[in-house]
């Protein structure tokens, strides 16, 4: 169940590995808060390649532990088991042979005998093929994400000359009549903001994707645009540049903006316990825009 709606289902959360992946990050945040902001941000940029492997390790070691509970009442019974045991064969064989099966590694030292082992030794090697499969599958999935968050990141910070409002932009592109160009440079940030804000939502581990460089974040991104949309939209004189403030794409990034912030404000990866000052930071930023 937890690697079909980890992997499978792109809508939907599994509340195994998410309750594991919150307690990993808040354990590791916890163990190196004492050695300073600085040495902490070093650490937790270490964050998702730990939690990816906890994930992918977890759901391997339920796998083998789960066919071993299954597989260990049979070991070392007449007609079921043919092999070489240990000297007290049962627990120790049972998840050694899980481990064998699973990993369809097949040393032949061990064999089921009985048709059920035997059906159930299929059913866990298909199930280690299946699983390896979609665990390669995810990691595919969520690192080329990564990469384009820390791309249109910088982008954006080089656009707007690292500042948090659109003034930079505007003096680039308004000022000089290239409305075309900022047209087409901000619809190809709506695309951006929506396919990263959605990749949130259908990985959630890239939520503790943490640079180290705090340009390169996506909270970053979220502001500039917030920015970006307040300057061209709401302090230019509508009079003066009527084709920047009444353009459909300036309109189509708010909306896209709006969007992406209510989704990852639905999102289970953000600080619990503290729904109010949530809702009143997602309300500060509507009332900006």
């Amino acid at each position: 169940m937890d690697v079909g709606l980890t992997v499978l289902h792109i809508q939907a959360e599994s509340p195994v590995s998410n309750k594991l992946n919150r307690a990993a990050w808040q354990l590791l945040a916890t163990l190196s808060r004492p050695f300073g902001r600085r040495v902490q941000g070093r650490v937790l940029a270490w964050g998702l390649p730990l939690l990816t492997a906890t994930t992918i390790g977890f759901w391997v070691v339920l796998h083998i532990a789960g066919f071993g509970l299954i597989f260990s009442p049979f070991v070392g019974r007449d007609g079921w088991f043919a092999g070489r045991f240990t000297e007290t064969p049962g627990g120790f064989d049972a998840f050694y042979f899980s481990a064998v099966s699973f990993l369809t590694i097949g040393f032949g030292d061990l064999a089921p005998i009985h048709p059920l082992v035997r059906v159930l030794t299929v059913i866990e090697g298909a199930i280690g093929l299946l699983t390896i499969s979609l665990s390669v599958t995810y990691l595919l999935s969520v690192y080329p994400m990564v990469t384009r968050k820390i791309t249109v990141a910088a982008a954006l910070n080089q656009d707007m000359a690292g500042r948090a409002d659109g003034a930079a932009v505007a003096a680039r592109y308004v000022a000089t009549g290239k409305f075309d160009i900022l047209g087409h440079r901000l619809h190809q940030l709506q695309g951006d903001l929506l396919a990263l804000g959605q990749a949130h939502n259908s990985y959630p581990l890239l939520f503790y994707a943490r640079p180290q460089q705090a340009h390169e974040s996506f909270v970053r991104v979220l502001a500039m645009v917030q920015g970006l949309v307040s300057t061209l939209r709401y302090l230019l004189d509508p009079a003066r540049y009527p084709d920047v403030v009444s353009d459909p794409r300036l309109g189509a990034l708010e909306e896209a903006l709006l969007y992406t912030l209510h989704g990852l404000g639905k999102s289970e990866h953000l600080a619990r316990g503290n729904e109010l000052d949530r809702a009143r930071v997602l309300a500060q930023l509507e009332n900006t825009l």
